[in-house]
């Protein structure tokens, strides 16, 4: 179902109601969608394109019934538009993800655990765990905090949304068992580090990649995170570090934890502040 989207989703993105979208359908054949085998309409992102295309024109005063059987680039001339393809596709996504975002930070301000786990679980359903995290869980968390340092949001929003989305990723690992045979890496944070969810966004990183994932929290010392590796035979240690972006503790740390797994030992830094 990669790159396809329900009528919910292509009404975010265009701005049309879904009624409006049936009707251009069923009386003037504006789009053809494919169906689900429980019969749901899905829609591509050319249909988007095509249905954006359609209530553009529209708005500017031409007629849905004269245009509808024109082809995406005929509507691209009448309106002047010329975009390439690839690019297209890549502004649809960012546009329904940005939305998701807005629809996010809404249910978020207003405390809605119930429709917010839905929200994130139908996305999880949607799409690749790689594309949920790049495009959508880590552009919402980085808004989370905007909003958070901007005051557009108290410190009890940014916990209510970490305390959900640190259920939902914990509950994706568990649910994606790695083979049997995939080498282990250990995800924490080092000792001073408290966010965790940064951790937990790695781990499932590393699962697309082979890994079985070990996550241990957050807040960990060098000889804990070393008996770790040593008790689960793991072959790599990833390390999140958020914040803060310049504790001098964080160098001893990763002198000490070197200095107990060896050289040739791999330590992977990640976050915002691992180039510190």
């Amino acid at each position: 179902m990669k790159n396809k989207y329900n009528i919910k989703a292509v009404c975010k993105i265009t701005g049309i109601s879904e009624h409006t979208i049936r009707a251009w359908e069923r009386r003037y054949s504006s789009v053809t969608p494919e169906r689900t085998e429980t019969n749901r309409r899905v829609y591509s992102e050319n249909d988007i394109e095509k249905l954006s295309l359609l209530f553009e024109a529209v708005k500017n005063g031409y007629t849905i019934s004269n245009i509808s059987d024109h082809t995406t680039s005929k509507l691209r001339l009448l309106l002047n538009k010329i975009v390439e393809p690839s690019k297209n596709q890549e502004i649809i996504a960012n546009q329904y993800f940005q939305n998701l975002i807005v629809e996010s930070i809404s249910l978020i301000s207003k405390f809605k655990r119930n429709e917010f786990e839905k929200l994130l679980l139908q996305i999880s359903v949607d799409y690749s765990k790689h594309q949920m995290l790049i495009e959508f869980i880590i552009p919402l968390l980085d808004k989370i905090g905007v909003l958070w340092e901007t005051g557009k949001i108290r410190v009890i929003h940014e916990h209510f949304a970490v305390s959900v989305l640190r259920t939902f990723l914990g509950n994706l690992i568990e649910s994606n068992p790695n083979h049997e045979n995939a080498p282990k890496i250990i995800t924490t944070t080092l000792e001073g580090f408290t966010h965790e969810l940064g951790a937990l966004i790695a781990a499932l990183y590393a699962m697309d990649f082979g890994w079985e994932p070990i996550f241990l929290g957050a807040n960990l010392p060098p000889e804990e995170i070393t008996a770790a590796v040593n008790e689960n035979n793991a072959k790599a240690v990833l390390l999140s570090l958020v914040y803060p972006g310049d504790d001098p503790h964080a160098g001893n740390q990763l002198r000490k934890l070197r200095k107990y797994l060896g050289n040739a030992f791999p330590i992977i830094l990640t976050g915002y502040s691992a180039k510190s």
